[in-house]
């Protein structure tokens, strides 16, 4: 079975790209708080977003400036 929703967290390098698959839809304080448990992958601006694959939609999205963490 598809899932329905995922997760994307990425930054300016391609390689350090996170996505992870998910069933249920998530709202913006666990949205931040799968990006506070991944900060140390990343190196620059981080972006977030939850996708709906059924809709074709952004569902919660989140900027993180690097000067916010580093």
């Amino acid at each position: 079975m598809k899932t329905r929703y995922r997760v994307e967290i990425y930054d300016d390098v391609k390689q350090n790209d996170i996505t992870i698959p998910m069933n249920n839809k998530i709202n913006r304080d666990k949205l931040g708080e799968l990006v506070r448990n991944n900060l140390h992958k990343f190196d620059g601006d981080i972006r977030a977003y939850q996708y709906d694959t059924k809709t074709n939609k952004k569902t919660v999205a989140m900027l993180l400036p690097m000067s916010f963490y580093k």
